[in-house]
């Protein structure tokens, strides 16, 4: 087994335990947060030539969608944890981030429903 397939399948078992948030409590779904956080740079890293590529060439009309869904997904991912470390109120609570806590709120569970769809839609 390759190391892009081990990370690609810890972040979706940790993806499906974020998402039972009532059954895994708080704490945990922030510790659980932060390693999807840490598999998440991980898997950026992995995939760097896939971005650089990106402009090589010219596009078929399905690769211009997975594209798409991709950098959509990259910019879902990227504001559930950035709104996720602002609504942290126990592991990452002595980072001041508290200013955008209302809007973080408001924007990471919708964002995450996103984030599954565009998931599910890039496969």
């Amino acid at each position: 087994m390759g190391k892009k397939w081990i990370t690609d399948l810890a972040m979706t078992v940790l993806l499906l335990l974020l998402m039972a948030y009532s059954l895994v409590g708080e704490v945990l779904h922030e510790w659980m947060g932060i390693a999807m956080l840490a598999l998440f740079v991980l898997h950026y890293i992995w995939n760097r030539a896939w971005y650089k590529s990106i402009r090589r060439g010219r596009p078929s009309p399905y690769r211009a969608v997975q594209t798409a869904l991709n950098l959509l997904l990259f910019a879902v991912v990227l504001g559930m944890l950035l709104s996720g470390l602002i609504l942290s109120q126990h592991i990452l609570d002595f980072l001041p981030l508290q200013r955008g806590e209302t809007i973080a709120r408001t924007l990471h569970l919708p964002l995450s429903y996103w984030g599954f769809l565009l998931i599910y839609w890039s496969c």
